[in-house]
């Protein structure tokens, strides 16, 4: 299950994509890089190299930050 699976019905996006602003909340107990990572891989559908670009790394860190994000807030809602 995608970690945004629990955001609203109506998508903002036409794509039907989470708006960065519904990403927002959900994300903000994250480490900036997880953050940053989970934020433009699932609000707006930036490819692993694209961020790794954004981050000042590579594609591989950017993988792993972002699966290291979703993680996270998978783990947090289980626990919470």
């Amino acid at each position: 299950m995608r970690p945004t699976a629990e955001l609203s019905a109506d998508p903002v996006c036409e794509d039907e994509r989470p708006a960065v602003e519904e990403l927002a909340p959900l994300t903000e107990g994250l480490p900036p890089k997880e953050r940053a990572a989970v934020v433009l891989r699932y609000g707006y559908d930036l490819d692993y190299d694209a961020i790794g670009a954004a981050l000042g790394s590579n594609e591989q860190a950017a993988r792993q930050a972002a699966s290291a994000g979703v993680r996270r807030l998978r783990k947090e809602k289980e626990q919470g």
